[in-house]
């Protein structure tokens, strides 16, 4: 409504504003101080006008008996509370670091003041708060908010045209924009750890990814059996196919006479199998990376549907390419566990899957290595690389990532 009488009035934040803000619930007002409603009061002699007929009759009622309603754009201060039975404004300041509100609805239909609820915002800054950044609402910025909060940066986040928007001191906007950018690149920032007096022990660790602790629990029993590769009876026990040795020879079973002998383990057991300590340390070593990433991120079932997969799709092609043999080790599952990470985070950024900056360049350049032969050629035949089951690995694992990838922004984005 506007001021009476050509009179202005200038808010805390220095706006010099002609218009104020009105109630709605107000059922017989009579003067301009009966209707004002933001913080910025108005003065004492523009408080008393009376309001003329035409003015009542263009402020809208909303009655008490209309369903519940909940508004914001009022900066309130103060302890929440209802306005009216059915009337409550959220709005209570929290990006000028006041209480950020709500409220817990059931199914009553007046409102309890007891079940607001609220928290301080955090700062004592007087700075006005803008927009640092604008995402879409699948991408996942818990990791940055803690990355803030250590930093003890004030801040807000909000859903504003389906996006997510970050608000902080217009002093910091621009820092902040740099810092998110640095964060994307996935620069080691050692405040975005968690703090030590939160950090989890290993063991804490272990418990709660049951999963990848399993795994290599029996990837290392396997390699106890079979003396890390050393004792060919035990390695049979897990290979792809069945063989014997007889003097200088060695006999392989066919895939045909595996299957009808109901051997299907083998199928995925070759990945237990390891060659060697620097093979069993350094497999083992990304597994638990890459495994705990997934089970923390999409579940203890997704993590073992994607490592038998990526296992059986690994054994495959390195038996259709090289044909029957001895060969083993988690490397094919990792390759599928790093495409798929590396991909989900491409479609659905996530901080579970942001892995630090050259992991996948270095990987990826490892493979084109190995696929060149020159590995062979140096180690004069001593290091026998399984070079179709890596690339089977990561086609799999390429594939589940962009599924898993387009599923989670779809869900996110509804």
């Amino acid at each position: 409504m506007p001021l009476p009488n050509g009179i202005t009035l200038t808010t805390e934040e220095g706006f010099t504003r002609t218009v104020f803000r009105t109630k709605f619930w107000e059922q017989d007002p009579q003067t301009y101080g009966d209707v004002v409603f933001q913080p910025d009061g108005l003065p004492e002699h523009a408080a008393r006008v009376p309001l003329t007929a035409e003015q009542k009759n263009r402020l809208f009622l909303y009655g008490p008996e209309e369903p519940l309603l909940f508004v914001g754009h009022y900066w309130r201060r103060g302890k929440p509370a209802p306005i009216r039975p059915n009337l409550a404004c959220l709005d209570y300041s929290a990006v000028k670091y006041g209480k950020l509100v709500a409220y817990r609805l059931d199914e009553e239909t007046r409102l309890d003041p007891a079940k607001f609820v609220w928290s301080m915002s955090s700062g004592r800054s007087t700075e006005v708060a803008v927009e640092a950044l604008r995402v879409p609402l699948n991408e996942d910025l818990s990791g940055f908010l803690r990355l803030l909060q250590q930093l003890q940066v004030p801040c807000r986040v909000s859903e504003e045209g389906g996006q997510q928007v970050l608000r902080v001191p217009d002093g910091l906007a621009e820092q902040v924009r740099q810092l998110y950018r640095r964060y994307l690149e996935g620069e080691p920032l050692a405040l975005a750890e968690t703090p030590p007096q939160q950090r989890q022990g290993f063991f804490a660790e272990l418990r709660r990814r049951p999963l990848t602790a399993a795994i290599l629990l029996l990837t290392l029993l396997v390699a106890g059996l079979t003396w890390l590769g050393e004792n060919l009876a035990g390695v049979a026990w897990f290979s792809f196919t069945d063989f014997r040795i007889e003097g200088d020879y060695i006999y392989f079973a066919t895939l045909g006479q595996m299957l009808d002998s109901g051997q299907w383990w083998r199928l995925v057991t070759p990945m237990f199998v390891h060659f060697g300590l620097l093979h069993l340390a350094m497999n083992s070593l990304w597994y638990w990376e890459l495994g705990r990433r997934i089970e923390g991120r999409q579940g203890t079932l997704m993590l073992l549907a994607l490592t038998l997969l990526f296992s059986l799709g690994s054994n495959f092609a390195q038996y259709l390419y090289g044909g029957v043999g001895i060969f083993g080790g988690l490397s094919g599952v990792l390759y599928g566990l790093l495409g798929h990470c590396w991909l989900f985070q491409k479609l659905a950024p996530t901080d579970a899957y942001r892995l630090p900056p050259g992991v996948v360049v270095l990987m990826l350049a490892w493979l084109l290595i190995c696929l060149t032969g020159v590995i062979d050629v140096v180690s004069f035949g001593t290091l026998a690389i399984a070079n179709a089951a890596h690339v089977g690995g990561l086609v799999l694992g390429c594939l589940t990532g962009v599924i898993g990838g387009l599923l989670a922004r779809r869900a996110g984005g509804r």
